[in-house]
């Protein structure tokens, strides 16, 4: 059985690494075109138009889904139970559209008085403008709810295809609208965005009915929903609390240089990108397996599966974060640079890039273990911890930007802060559990080895840095001054650090090496 599941898994994550990669090239392929074609004012008002459709599919879908609809759906099709898990599904889509159609209704009249809130230092114009985005995007709310609880059925069913592809076409929609916003205007990005959740959707609704599966209307509240009811609170509260920590930084926000909201939002996407790789990809392909082991108390399966998640997230994240950190400037100037940003939004934004890339490994480790929590049917404890460090980000980031008068850095550094105190409470309270049995001494182990090679990485970027900036001045025939020249010097830099890397793992890392060769798979037996 475990030979079958360690199987499905590794297919599965070599899937969602591909396809979470492309995903979030095309997120960075996106934010370029936005930095060239969209002014960084209208682009506060782009993102801060998010935070309330966020908020409200956050709290009311997302939470669900991760901690209640994929254990349910999986524990019934696990018992070979098709058809009531379909009537599950189908209770959820009805529910989730009647109470969403009720409470974005409420929402759409309550908007002005709520981006007030949101975005209190935009003047009038900028705030009636995100205004009506805030009201467009709630479609989005809607449309992706349906495309989430239908992705749980299909991550049940362990196809993994279109769950996989749909970011990719939403992301290439907004792409097109951001083109088409040089001559349009920023709004046609907000239609792109709605277009764009609705294929999200439609995409895996098609797969789902090559299944035999078919949408019903149906209001009936069954066992099984009452039990996701219970179940989602407590996740719905953790990202209640996350959520309204973001609100906090974008009314912060709102209020410091133009152009900060973007730099925040624009560098977690950038440092999200490898966490979402390793971490999520890992995390979603794992949860129908954790699931299940935890239901059949299989500890031993499940920590060996935790030890090899552990060990692939360290040997991928350790030398990104020395990569990221010695070619930080290079990045952030090829990054930002093209929207002609000046240099102090430049600091201010290798600043931000410095914490949010120190953070990446706490914060991947986290979704790791957060999923054991779930799978145990245990959503309360992640709730309390989420409570707790949201209200420490919201202290941190207030004394910062209000009291000591500091940058949008804060945020970051913030969002560092409580990345490390969540791993830190989750992985004691999962000790003190006897769920976890990992090796601290194996793991430090490990992780040394890991670090010795991340540090050859780095002093061989470094060098190589100074190498060809050496030769530019030298030969006088192009500088760092222009992005070509930016460009040569960190993909040098950068193919060195990683050459070496390679070839330090290739004698010290041989096992990891294999499971990232061996089709992109984490989890090989």
């Amino acid at each position: 059985m475990l030979s079958l599941r360690s199987h499905t898994v590794r297919q599965a994550s070599a899937l969602l690494v591909i396809t979470a990669l492309l995903s979030n090239v095309l997120g960075l392929v996106r934010n370029l075109i936005f930095y060239r074609f969209i002014n960084r004012a209208d682009l506060d008002v782009y993102y801060t138009s998010f935070r309330v459709s966020d908020f409200l599919f956050n709290v009311l879908i997302f939470g669900a889904i991760t901690s209640a609809v994929i254990p349910i759906l999986t524990g019934l099709l696990n018992r070979k139970k098709n058809a009531q898990a379909a009537e599950v599904t189908n209770q959820l889509l009805s529910w989730a559209t009647v109470v969403l159609i009720i409470v974005m209704a409420i929402l759409y009249f309550l908007m002005p008085f709520i981006i007030g809130e949101l975005a209190p230092h935009f003047d009038a114009g900028r705030q009636a403008l995100t205004v009506r985005f805030s009201r467009l995007l709630l479609l989005q709310t809607l449309f992706f709810s349906w495309s989430f609880i239908l992705g749980s059925l299909l991550n049940g069913y362990r196809r993994f295809a279109t769950y996989s592809f749909a970011p990719l076409v939403y992301n290439l929609s907004i792409i097109i609208g951001g083109i088409m916003a040089r001559q349009h205007g920023i709004a046609v990005v907000i239609y792109a965005v709605v277009a764009g959740a609705f294929l999200h959707f439609l995409i895996q609704y098609l797969e789902l009915r090559m299944t035999g599966y078919r949408v019903r209307f149906d209001l009936r509240f069954t066992n099984e929903l009452r039990t996701i009811l219970q179940l989602m609170w407590p996740r719905g509260a953790s990202q209640g609390a996350t959520q309204t920590l973001l609100s906090v930084y974008n009314s912060l926000g709102s209020g410091l240089q133009k152009g900060s909201i973007t730099i925040f939002n624009g560098i977690n996407d950038l440092q999200t990108t490898p966490t979402v790789i390793v971490a999520n990809s890992l995390a979603t392909a794992c949860f129908p397996a954790l699931s299940a082991q935890a239901g059949e108390q299989q500890w031993t399966e499940m920590n060996a599966l935790l030890t090899k998640a552990f060990r692939l997230t360290l040997f991928i994240l350790l030398p990104i974060l020395a990569f990221s950190l010695i070619l930080r400037a290079q990045i952030i100037r090829l990054y930002f640079g093209i929207s002609g940003a000046s240099w102090e939004l430049t600091i201010i934004a290798i600043s931000t890039f410095i914490w949010f890339m120190i953070s990446t490994i706490p914060s991947s480790l986290v979704v790791v273990l957060s999923r054991i929590f779930y799978a145990t049917r245990d959503a309360k404890t992640p709730m309390y911890i989420a409570i707790v460090t949201s209200a420490l980000g919201i202290a941190i980031s207030y004394v910062g930007v209000t009291v000591l008068h500091f940058s949008v850095a804060t945020f970051a550094f913030s969002e560092m802060t409580i990345a490390f105190c969540q791993f830190f409470a989750y992985f004691f309270i999962l000790y003190r559990r006897n769920i976890l049995h990992l090796s601290f001494r194996s793991l430090a182990g490990y992780g040394l080895n890991y670090g010795i090679g991340s540090l050859i990485l780095a002093a061989t970027a470094w060098a190589t840095l100074h190498i060809v900036d050496s030769i530019y001045v030298s030969t006088g025939w192009i500088s760092t001054t222009r992005v070509i020249g930016l460009m040569i010097q960190g993909v040098l830099a950068g193919l060195v650090g990683i050459a070496a890397y390679f070839g330090y793992s290739t004698i010290r890392s041989k096992e990891e090496l294999g499971w990232v060769k061996l089709r992109g798979s984490t989890l090989r037996r």
